[in-house]
């Protein structure tokens, strides 16, 4: 459901596969990139000291995860890979691909108290200063769930 890799951008290796090829093959399994890391480097015959200019930057990390919200993904689409990824996610920090699969659980299988997460999106986004004197159930973005809302007591809205 998720990779971590390290991609080239320059031949450093014999026969690699540079980060476009790896791009191409993760996306056509069903992966999207989510984040990049590159890492500068100098030139190795370079005599330039370390922090002169800016260097080429031959490999990096990179994060691909699956997109469920994709219709390619559709075999993957279940309520608990839904609630999977949203652990993988978090952990990795994609907060706002956090919250579109939560929303997204809420939404479709919601009656289900397992995947229930209004009040736990509305008490989070109330947690974000510039969202906290918002009425964040009002926000766009929470309108799939809006039915699940109702119940839900909204502090300091």
């Amino acid at each position: 459901m998720a990779i971590q890799t390290e991609v080239e951008f320059a031949p450093l290796y014999k026969g690699q596969p540079l980060f476009g090829d790896v791009d191409q093959f993760l996306n056509a399994q069903g992966f999207t990139l989510f984040h990049l890391g590159t890492v500068p480097i100098g030139r190795t015959n370079s005599p330039l000291p370390a922090g002169y200019g800016t260097p080429q930057t031959l490999w990096g990390e990179a994060f691909y995860l699956r997109d469920l919200l994709a219709e390619a993904n559709q075999p993957w689409q279940t309520p608990e890979n839904f609630l999977k990824m949203a652990c993988i996610a978090d952990i990795l920090g994609f907060s706002d691909y956090v919250l579109e699969l939560l929303v997204y659980l809420t939404a479709n299988y919601g009656t289900d108290p397992r995947y229930n997460f209004a009040w736990a999106i509305v008490h989070s986004l109330q947690q974000i200063p510039a969202l906290a004197t918002q009425d964040v159930e009002n926000l766009p973005a929470l309108q799939p769930i809006k039915d699940f809302l109702g119940e839900i007591i909204i502090i300091g809205g």
